[in-house]
């Protein structure tokens, strides 16, 4: 049993405080999101790609969608992106 509470103490000094440094990320992502949204169908306009900030899905991924952030700086956040396009017009060959 000793070997348990010395891991879940372990775990609960190196976890992020969701309550307090969840504050931070989600702002951080809020930043990153609206960039994305603003700037990134003016970017694939000039390559001929059309899409609006409505055809963007934009998610968390990795440690922090697993909750499983650690205490670190500065912190970790995965966003993904979903950009929909049509394979047969825009091919990479």
């Amino acid at each position: 049993m000793k070997l348990k509470k010395q891991f879940e103490k372990f775990h609960n000094d190196i976890k992020i405080d969701r309550d307090q440094e969840a504050a931070t990320l989600t702002e951080k992502r809020k930043i990153l999101q609206s960039e994305l949204e603003d700037k990134l169908p003016g970017i694939l306009d000039k390559h001929d790609i059309k899409v609006t900030k409505s055809d963007l899905h934009i998610f968390d991924q990795g440690s922090y969608k697993l909750n499983t952030t650690i205490v670190v700086t500065p912190y970790d956040r995965d966003v993904a992106i979903i950009i929909p396009l049509d394979k047969d017009i825009h091919s990479v060959c």
